[in-house]
């Protein structure tokens, strides 16, 4: 999935933007990442470890990076 929306707003995994109507907004692609992440499981809780799999997956990263 490159695209995909939440309300209004197309979430451009591609291009690592946001876009509303005419307005797009430049977002770190990590960032997107864990939006998707959140976006895939609505009404879910995604646990830290989940998140980091799906943002960060092959990295160490510690808990407060």
């Amino acid at each position: 999935m490159t695209n995909f929306y939440i309300a209004d707003f197309l979430i451009d995994l591609s291009r690592s933007a946001v876009i509303k109507g005419e307005q797009q907004t430049q977002v770190e692609p990590k960032v997107l990442k864990v939006l998707l992440c959140l976006a895939e499981r609505p009404n879910e809780v995604v646990t830290h470890q989940e998140i980091m799999e799906h943002a960060w997956p092959d990295t160490e990263v510690v808990p407060n990076a």
